[in-house]
């Protein structure tokens, strides 16, 4: 008897094959599933403890615990920082080391040993700066993966922020809400207005608002008060200049 095909998807974060019933990315350590998806913000994101309650992480909201859902706290998350940390000093540490070892050793033979040690000299050398590559891909990749993991769980914030907005957000609440420049939030809210996930907006005083779509159904989140004006993504610097 053959045994059941398992299907795979992508991660949304960083792309790799991943199982229907992984909790987590094994990559980046990104929640996966339905059962960590927020029924109210629409949000892909762990649950955190609130007493004998979880809630969303991104917009706050009651959630119900089910096989797969992912209970995180921000403890759990700077251990993730810092393990992250530590193996890039570590690959780092012996990338040098590596390097360090070659050129000596290499060096060494080159300078005093025999002519008949030369090409076990070059041999060394060769070895050690595919072995210092090696650890120097390594440490790309763990960045690589982190900033993937933590452009993404930016992006299921704004989600969660902005389903607490009633769907409307500027870009500098959403700057104050992540913690991030504000120059970052702009070029975050661009991207969901490129693509289609959000309408920009100018009210009558020139107030740039930013209308977030309902990732389900496909249409405008209930709005504040309506603006009067509606502007592309490339006229928004205009606006600022003229107000």
């Amino acid at each position: 008897m053959h045994a059941m095909a398992v299907a795979l998807h992508q991660c949304p974060s960083c792309s790799r094959e991943v199982s229907q019933h992984d909790a987590r990315c094994p990559d980046c350590r990104q929640v996966l599933g339905t059962d960590n998806l927020c029924e109210q913000c629409h949000a892909l994101a762990p649950a955190t403890r609130h007493g004998h309650r979880i809630v969303c992480s991104a917009c706050q909201s009651v959630r119900a615990r089910r096989p797969n859902t992912v209970v995180s706290s921000a403890r759990a998350l700077r251990w993730l920082a810092a393990w992250e940390r530590f193996r890039v000093r570590v690959y780092g540490g012996a990338a040098a080391s590596s390097a360090l070892f070659g050129l000596l050793l290499g060096g060494l033979l080159l300078a005093y040993a025999p002519g008949s040690w030369h090409s076990f000299a070059w041999s060394v050398l060769v070895a050690m700066a595919l072995v210092t590559t090696a650890f120097a891909l390594r440490i790309k990749r763990v960045r690589t993966l982190g900033g993937a993991r933590d452009r993404f769980m930016l992006q299921q914030r704004l989600l969660g922020y902005a389903h607490q907005r009633r769907g409307v957000v500027t870009a500098e609440g959403v700057a104050h809400h992540l913690d991030i420049p504000v120059t970052a939030a702009d070029a975050m809210l661009d991207d969901l207005v490129r693509v289609g996930k959000a309408d920009m907006d100018v009210s009558d005083r020139g107030e740039i608002s930013f209308a977030l779509h309902a990732p389900r159904a496909g249409s405008a989140l209930p709005r504040g008060a309506r603006p009067t004006e509606s502007v592309r993504p490339g006229a928004r610097q205009r606006q600022r200049q003229s107000t």
